[in-house]
């Protein structure tokens, strides 16, 4: 990470830990016949996708019209 002691990127290491979510059952089947560490990277995306809840993702700022202005162009 770029880090010049250990110690600093040890942070992120323990607040990742601290923040753990189960993966669900379907993203852990999707990956379970592959090999290639690449295709069971691929499986799990595209898994997850079916199983998170419309409307958990981030929010779309609010359009304004100034920002309409600024996407017609």
């Amino acid at each position: 990470m770029g880090h010049k002691r250990i110690d600093e990127t040890m942070l992120y290491v323990h607040f990742a830990e601290a923040h753990l979510r189960p993966i669900p059952d379907a993203v852990r089947e999707a990956q379970r016949d592959q090999d290639d560490p690449d295709r069971k990277v691929v499986a799990m995306l595209n898994a997850r996708s079916s199983c998170v809840p419309r409307g958990s993702g981030p929010q779309e700022a609010p359009r304004t019209e100034e920002s309409s202005l600024i996407s017609a162009t």
